[in-house]
């Protein structure tokens, strides 16, 4: 995970300890409405995190101290930064103990809304209460979240057809990019990057609701529904549009198009497509032993394609386009 995520993932860890640790080990069962860590095997992951936290606060102290003091030795700021640098391990290892946590409490179906309402009852602050109700819940917060780019970079990249018949377009294709992630781990074979092979497909209807004609300009305007699915065993295929639909729906958004298509000849010309895109849903995911979630509620973003429109009937209008674009995330 990079930037963004990370950070979240850091705050999430301080969050969660200050619920682990309110949690008794040895006694208390599901059924009398608390976890025990013992008994789903979690408690090993729970010490550790502990652990790795506690040396944590001390570090975060010391550093603190420091930077009040008039006059700091070079040995004594080596020493921080010696200690900061072996942190950046701490790090690794809270977030591999932190999803197999994760895992586990979801293997035994305690990753549930019952989990969400002991994470707020065990939290002391009312700040920390209140982020975590604004955020939505645990859960929500401790999964890492991806395809949020800072500054404008491309939070997702894509390969796409448009196939229209009559008022009614069908998109559907396949992610290429999502930030916070390695390119290859969105494809089941990393050689082949081909739909067959994309982790990440997507699919949206939409209806056309205007049309402007100035010259060989056709302008159209399109509003719909887009869902993204996370598939483990992948295997789409352009020439058939509902295998992109196919695994599991993790994302959903509204959506309104805009299409340029500027006419080359009487069947064919150049396309370029722009939409607005507002986030409605977000499901979590496991990928490579990763618990995460692709964007949050809310979040808007700006879509971007270009690409080559083909006329295959003039009445009622059949069309194809074959696109590559990327969106970038306008509010998180």
């Amino acid at each position: 995970m990079h930037s963004r995520s990370s950070r979240i993932f850091t705050l999430a860890l301080s969050l969660a300890m200050s619920f682990v640790a309110l949690l008794p080990l040895s006694r208390a069962s599901h059924a009398q409405g608390r976890l025990d860590l013992s008994q789903l095997k979690v408690a090993s992951e729970a010490q550790s995190i502990t652990q790795i936290l506690d040396g944590t606060s001390i570090f975060f102290k010391k550093a603190a101290a420091l930077g009040k003091k008039d006059n700091v030795t070079a040995a004594e700021a080596n020493e921080v930064a010696a200690d900061g640098t072996n942190k950046k391990g701490d790090l690794v290892a809270l977030r591999r103990d932190f999803e197999s946590f994760i895992t586990k409490l979801k293997q035994s179906d305690h990753w549930n809304a019952e989990f969400d309402a002991q994470f707020l009852a065990a939290l002391r602050s009312t700040n920390a209460k209140n982020g975590v109700q604004q955020i939505g819940g645990a859960r929500r917060l401790l999964e890492a979240v991806v395809g949020v780019a800072p500054d404008g970079a491309n939070a997702w990249e894509f390969l796409a057809r448009s196939d229209q018949d009559g008022m009614t377009i069908t998109h559907y294709g396949y992610l290429t990019h999502i930030s916070d992630l390695p390119d290859e781990s969105l494809f089941s074979n990393p050689g082949i990057r081909t739909e067959v092979t994309a982790r990440f497909t997507f699919s949206a209807t939409t209806k056309l609701t205007a049309r402007h004609l100035l010259g060989n300009i056709i302008a159209t305007a399109a509003m719909g529904r887009l869902t993204i699915y996370f598939n483990q065993a992948p295997g789409a295929d352009f020439t058939i549009p509902a295998s992109f639909a196919n695994g599991q729906p993790i994302a959903t958004f509204s959506v309104r198009f805009q299409n340029i298509l500027n006419v080359q000849s009487p069947d064919s010309g150049v396309s370029i497509a722009v939409a607005d895109l507002t986030q409605r849903q977000a499901h979590s995911f496991t990928l490579d032993g990763h618990n995460l979630r692709l964007g949050q509620h809310a979040l808007r973003a700006r879509l971007f394609a270009t690409g080559q429109g083909t006329r295959t009937q003039v009445d009622p209008p059949k069309s194809s386009f074959l696109l590559g674009g990327n969106i970038t995330v306008t509010k998180p």
